[in-house]
């Protein structure tokens, strides 16, 4: 059964007077896992901010902090891109100059371009090449730098939907940390770097749940085929684990079989070329039957007297990659598409209401505003 989280409210005060004047400090939401994630990023050399619980000792607001640091960052992106484009240079003590009436390498013609490279192969490198390919290394280590850091912020703000008893304390695996800063390190698009936090925040709070297959699938996919996955995202249904295989229906809402065939191919579904892979889901009772299929906190609440037989539909299978792809998406479920599913399973036999779903812990949940279908 889907885990409906509970937003928190944000607030950047993290402390308030007693009535002795001395301050108490005020837990800010999902402050275990930003702990967590800053701490994970620290030990690898990847932080350089100040953490939730620096600030928090200092009696200072998050809010104010973090915009005051995004200030710093947006600064030296712009100067670390001034300096690649060869608008800037820095001079012997370090400071940051105004280049002019020069042209960086890359905007002068080709036939310029190989005539330059031609006379820098023939001779050693002068210290003014070797200076400005120091700077150039420098600039674009500055952007990775900023970049992680921007990430990191964003992670710390999907940690505040997290409660701490959802927070393991299993440590993050070194190599899968690795081999997630080297793809996430040259993501400058914020919607992509929203991506890259959000994977970040869900394996610091449950190590395992991305693998690194998965890390290597994003750092290529393009945005065409985002897309295409996004398609199937309103349609999956049971922990993300199914698609109900009804084409002509899926035709209607524009997800062709074409392009759930490209899906299968990237390796996102499994059984679309095939007759048809079945779905068992037995009772979750013992006298009679009774489930619920769940969907983006909608539900469809199945019930029948006779516990046998259980119930079977022809589906697609969203792989563990597709899973884990699927769950990077804030996805509103197709409700004309869970009702027919709904109806279709009447045709069985069963009693179904569909209806909100609320999910009380981890095993156990209620179905409101239910209307039999």
């Amino acid at each position: 059964m889907q885990v409906t989280a509970l937003r928190a409210p944000v607030t950047g005060h993290v402390g308030r007077l007693n009535r002795g004047g001395t301050m108490a400090l005020v837990e800010i939401p999902g402050e275990k896992l930003a702990i967590k994630i800053w701490e994970t990023l620290t030990e690898k050399g990847i932080g350089g901010l100040l953490t939730p619980w620096q600030i928090r000792r200092e009696g200072r607001a998050q809010n104010d902090v973090r915009r005051h640091e995004r200030l710093i960052l947006a600064q030296a992106e712009k100067d670390a891109q001034d300096i690649l484009a060869g608008r800037k240079a820095l001079d012997e003590r370090g400071k940051l100059l105004e280049v002019k009436g020069a042209a960086p390498l890359a905007s002068l013609p080709d036939e310029v371009q190989e005539g330059t490279r031609a006379l820098v192969d023939q001779r050693d490198p002068s210290p003014d090449l070797l200076r400005a390919a120091a700077e150039k290394f420098s600039a674009r280590e500055v952007q990775r730098f900023v970049n992680l850091q921007r990430i990191a912020m964003h992670a710390e703000e999907e940690a505040r939907h997290v409660g701490d008893e959802a927070v393991s304390e299993e440590p993050v695996d070194a190599d899968w940390l690795n081999r997630w800063r080297e793809n996430a390190q040259d993501v400058t698009v914020e919607h992509m770097q929203k991506v890259w936090a959000r994977i970040l925040a869900e394996e610091v709070k449950v190590p395992g749940s991305y693998s690194m297959g998965t890390l290597e699938f994003l750092r290529t996919l393009s945005k065409n085929d985002a897309l295409k996955i996004a398609e199937i995202g309103p349609f999956v249904i049971f922990h993300g684990q199914f698609v109900y295989r009804d084409q002509p229906f899926l035709d209607r809402k524009q997800v062709l079989f074409s392009h759930l065939l490209e899906l299968q191919e990237m390796g996102i579904l499994s059984g679309v070329e095939a007759i048809g892979l079945t779905w068992s889901m037995g009772s979750a009772v013992q006298d009679n039957f009774r489930n619920v299929i769940t969907a983006y906190g909608k539900g469809l609440f199945l019930e029948r007297d006779a516990k046998e037989p259980a119930l079977q539909l022809t589906v697609y299978r969203v792989t563990k990659l597709g899973r884990e792809i699927l769950r990077l998406g804030d996805y509103t479920p197709d409700e004309d598409y869970i009702k027919h599913v709904g109806t279709e399973i009447k045709k069985k036999g069963f009693l179904v209401r569909y209806g909100d779903w609320v999910q009380i812990d981890k095993n156990t949940g209620q179905l409101v505003n239910g209307v039999e279908l």
